[in-house]
């Protein structure tokens, strides 16, 4: 294992996933997201010019704090997945979140899911297609815990007034909070993923933000409950 890990991560990312020089996890994704966006009209206000490196963005930050102004702020988001888009659903989404709603968030975005990432296709993996035709995506950015909390009570009262066209499969990528795990997977691939958590890592070690659980045994030896094909394991 250690030639594999030295011979496929550099040693930054060696360790990042040690501990006093001992390998302990590796990283099998990582991805720059998003750059850092910035104000302009706060710049000017403040005199301030974008930095060239990290020791001026350093400075800078410091500068916008002793000014009183939020140097970083992180954004509040969470996306689900619907069902269905009558008019009905469009007009709440105006209510709560259109231009005459108090609210504090930045985008309240829909997206159509339909097409190829609706068609389940052999070799897809154990995400084969999403299971709606629509994303809802809301969030805003939070420089203070204050505007935090608006945030996230602003998003709840998207997804509350969206409830009743909520489909039952999520989608992971979009998906900020804790959820039930089984939302992300048809039942047969969730089965399957819970198994297959049961047999290479039964202590449940592996972690993520959405962990599939292992599948529990009724008994040392037997089938496993919910399972469909009915593949037996044992301890």
């Amino acid at each position: 294992m250690g030639a594999e890990i030295n011979r496929n991560y550099s040693p930054i990312w060696q360790q990042l996933g040690s501990v006093n020089g001992r390998s302990y996890a590796v990283w099998f994704k990582a991805a720059n997201k998003s750059l850092i966006w910035y104000n302009e009209g706060v710049f000017e206000r403040a005199g301030v010019v974008p930095p060239t490196g990290v020791d001026g963005l350093a400075s800078l930050a410091h500068r916008l704090a002793a000014l009183g102004v939020p140097a970083f702020a992180v954004g509040g988001a969470d996306g689900w997945t619907l069902a269905d888009l009558p008019a009905r659903a469009v007009d709440e989404i105006v209510r709560v979140a259109g231009p005459g709603a108090a609210s504090p968030l930045l985008v309240v975005e829909l997206r159509h899911v339909g097409g190829e990432m609706s068609r389940a296709r052999p070799g897809n993996g154990a995400l084969a297609a999403v299971a709606a035709p629509y994303l809802l995506v809301a969030g805003g950015i939070a420089p203070t815990e204050q505007a935090a909390a608006a945030v996230s009570v602003h998003v709840e009262i998207v997804k509350s007034a969206m409830s009743g066209w909520a489909a039952r499969q999520t989608y992971l990528n979009l998906t900020e909070t804790q959820v039930d795990p089984a939302r992300f997977w048809s039942p047969q691939a969730y089965d399957r993923l819970r198994r297959i958590k049961a047999a290479v890592d039964p202590a449940n070690l592996i972690r993520a933000n959405h962990p599939v659980p292992p599948a529990r045994r009724s008994t040392d030896r037997g089938h496993v409950p919910g399972s469909t094909d009915g593949q037996s394991f044992r301890r």
